[in-house]
Formats: C-alpha cells, sequence, structure tokens
C-alpha cells in the first residue's frame, strides 16, 4: 500500500473565498502563496505521484488560530495536493482532519492509497 507524508512546521492557512475583480474570479494571494508552497514542499520530498485510486488523507494542523474552520484548512491542503499527490480530490474516500490551536506551528499530511 502507497503512503506519503510530509510535515511542515508552519500553521496551515484556511481557504480564503474567492474575491471578484474586473470582472473576474480569483484566489486571494495569502490562499494561493500557502497552496503553492504545500505543492512544491509536497513535490520537493516525493515528486508527483498521482494516485490514480481512491486515498485517505489525514491532516493534523498545529498552531492555528481557534476559530480558523477546520474544513477550510482541509480545502487549502487538498487543493493544494490536487493534480500532484493525487489527479483528483474526489479520490479521497476517508479524510481526518485534527487541528489543535494551543500546539506549536505544524502542519502534517498522510495520504494513503486504500485498496478497494
Amino acid at each position: 500500500m502507497t503512503s506519503f507524508e510530509l510535515t511542515l512546521p508552519v500553521a496551515a492557512h484556511s481557504k480564503q473565498r474567492p474575491r471578484f475583480g474586473r470582472g473576474r474570479a480569483y484566489t486571494p494571494a495569502e490562499t494561493r502563496g500557502w497552496e503553492e508552497t504545500l505543492a512544491w514542499r509536497f513535490v520537493e520530498q516525493h515528486g508527483r505521484p498521482k494516485l490514480s485510486g481512491p486515498v485517505r488523507v489525514e491532516l493534523f494542523f498545529g498552531g492555528v488560530q481557534s476559530n480558523q474552520d477546520i474544513d477550510n484548512l482541509a480545502k487549502s491542503c487538498l487543493d493544494a495536493l490536487n493534480g500532484i499527490a493525487f489527479e483528483d480530490d474526489r479520490q479521497v474516500v476517508e479524510l481526518l482532519v485534527r487541528k489543535a490551536s494551543g500546539r506549536s506551528p505544524l502542519t502534517a499530511i498522510t495520504i494513503t492509497e486504500v485498496r478497494p
């Protein structure tokens, strides 16, 4: 069973709502920067495995603010790894997400291929 882990000593950023300007929707710079950083760090460590079957994703967020929505934290990570760690985030069949605001900043991700 294939598995990939990535741990960053930084707090994750929540997925922000799209902004609109000049007749277009765009992703805010803070969200885009976080997603790009996460994607590049994953590629540096694991390349671009692009798992094609069902996957389980475990996420742990340390040092985040207590008022950050856990689903928006997860969304920013899944979007960052979409097309890199797996072909599409529709492949995620199991998702375990935890956050702890009183801990040191940390983002830990484990992606495991699931046998059907």
